[in-house]
């Protein structure tokens, strides 16, 4: 997987959103740099037998808020849970975490979405009181959407 300089943190000390962004950006530059220059079909390294694309790495979107994180379009996860912990903590060392290694081995970039100013339950309000002049209809903001009762697109 890719690897990239780790940010310096204690692990029992909080999460810090801005941080994490940080790392996720560092992460994102790794995996361009690895990916340049190889073309559909080539070997990957470590990958014998095994054709894989290198086109472009698929988009994951994350979104980071004050209290959590989260990845496509959900759950949320609070910065306090174990999972969160165990995924910031992979990022944070400069990691890929595992289980977006084994959803895409040939690595993913992340969409990222800077919400850290919010915690989720206040991008949810405002994504719903954004709602109300329109005339109803749910509440569509990354990372909030599903709270709302969206439908996937």
């Amino acid at each position: 997987g890719v690897v990239v300089e780790s940010e310096t943190a204690d692990s029992a000390s909080a999460i810090r959103p801005e941080a994490m962004l940080a790392q996720l950006a560092r992460l994102n530059g790794a995996l361009r740099e690895a990916t340049r220059g190889r073309k559909d079909g080539e070997r990957g390294k470590g990958h014998r037998n095994v054709v894989r694309s290198f086109s472009k790495p698929p988009d994951v979107p994350i979104s980071v808020f004050a209290d959590g994180f989260m990845l496509f379009r959900g759950p949320f996860r609070k910065f306090e849970s174990d999972e969160a912990r165990m995924f910031a903590a992979q990022v944070m060392s400069g990691m890929m975490p595992n289980e977006l290694n084994q959803r895409f081995p040939d690595g993913c970039l992340f969409e990222i979405h800077d919400v850290c100013h919010q915690t989720h339950a206040q991008a949810h309000a405002l994504a719903v009181e954004r709602q109300r002049p329109c005339g109803g209809g749910s509440a569509r903001v990354v990372g909030v959407d599903d709270m709302a009762g969206a439908a996937p697109p």
